[in-house]
């Protein structure tokens, strides 16, 4: 067996191979510095697929849409209002404008499009009406300006409630729009985008207990 005069002394070469010349001295930080990165992004990583697999449970438990591939969401932002209990996801960089208590809805947010956004804009209000007076509302507020636009109307699953769509088809004056009613408790959402993005934002959509 090697003696521990012996260990010590092939230890003592090593520490001086390594650390005995200023070249050897920058290697060894630069590969430390590299292990750390490494391991950095490793852990980035790992945090992010928690957070993304945490997020695709709380839709699960929730009742969230399994018919929306999630995948297009994950870059988007949470968004969350604990008083009228509803979470959503958005797309990146919409400007974000809320309102309380504007007359017709006890909450509205708009989600606004910008130059720096690439996705359509989102806007969810907040009422104390029954769904059938939110219909109502909504129609009000649109034939108002647009007298002559009737929209397609549907009944629709939103996890486990029954849900009235009501799709608007596009004009020269007015985008084409999806709007989404449903009530849970004391309050009704009303949740607009336009019709190819509705599904995604949908998925991102729940009432919060």
């Amino acid at each position: 067996m090697m003696s521990e005069k012996y260990m010590k002394r092939k230890v003592k070469r090593i520490v001086i191979l390594i650390f005995g010349k200023p070249l050897n001295i920058g290697l060894f930080i630069l590969f430390v510095s590299a292990l750390i990165l490494l391991l950095k992004v490793a852990l980035t990583e790992g945090d992010k697929k928690g957070r993304v697999d945490n997020y695709d449970s709380t839709l699960d438990e929730n009742g969230g849409s399994e018919s929306v591939v999630l995948e297009r969401i994950r870059d988007w932002e949470y968004f969350i209002h604990p008083e009228y209990r509803f979470s959503v996801y958005v797309p990146r960089l919409l400007v974000k404008r809320e309102y309380d208590d504007s007359g017709d809805y006890l909450f509205f947010v708009r989600f606004e499009e910008n130059r720096f956004s690439e996705e359509s804009g989102v806007a969810i209000g907040v009422s104390n009406r029954a769904l059938e007076e939110e219909e109502a509302k909504i129609r009000e507020i649109v034939e108002a300006e647009f007298s002559d636009i009737k929209p397609k109307r549907e009944i629709v699953k939103l996890t486990d409630y029954d849900a009235i769509k009501l799709d608007y088809q596009g004009s020269e004056e007015l985008e084409s729009r999806t709007i989404i009613l449903v009530t849970n408790g004391d309050y009704t959402y009303s949740i607009s985008t336009v019709p190819e993005q509705i599904d995604n934002v949908l998925a991102g959509f729940v009432m919060l207990e």
